[in-house]
């Protein structure tokens, strides 16, 4: 089974053609979020997922722009993130933020007897949660494996 993961492709989909012109042919794409924010073309990033049928969950910054929500970026980011959440919610149609909307905000799920577990953040918090410091990372996957029953754990951010 050979899986592409990408994550945070924030309205960039020149990246998302990179890397799958780069990658061996896949059979499945997984999306662990933030498809829309800080990126000049959300609609064509949206659309990329949308045709190769991806499996995908919501990121804070997707969760922004379909319901107009503080994205709750870093304090550096913040009032950048807050002006592209308005910009992206006036640039995608009604059938983008639709599908920003239906999707989940975690996944689980068995393949081929592989079981999975799909999170923009993490299970205790899908949509916000960062660890960003290398120390603080350390003990985050026993804590994950405590709330999930899973073989593989796709997390973004």
């Amino acid at each position: 089974m050979r899986i592409l993961i990408v994550s945070d492709i924030h309205a960039n989909p020149w990246a998302l053609d990179a890397v799958e012109r780069d990658s061996a042919e896949s059979d499945f794409i997984i999306c662990a979020g933030d498809t829309v924010g800080y990126g000049p073309e959300p609609g064509a990033a949206i659309q990329w997922l949308r045709d190769r049928q991806a499996i995908a969950v919501r990121g804070n910054h997707d969760h922004a722009v379909a319901f107009g929500a503080d994205p709750k970026a870093s304090p550096a980011k913040q009032q950048l993130a807050l002006a592209m959440r308005d910009w992206t919610r006036i640039q995608i149609g009604a059938w983008d933020s639709a599908w920003l909307e239906r999707l989940p905000i975690s996944l689980s799920w068995e393949m081929r007897g592989t079981r999975f577990a799909l999170f923009h953040a993490t299970p205790l918090d899908p949509l916000y949660d960062y660890r960003l410091a290398p120390q603080a990372a350390e003990g985050l996957v026993s804590e994950m494996a405590a709330h999930v029953t899973a073989d593989a754990l796709i997390t973004g951010h």
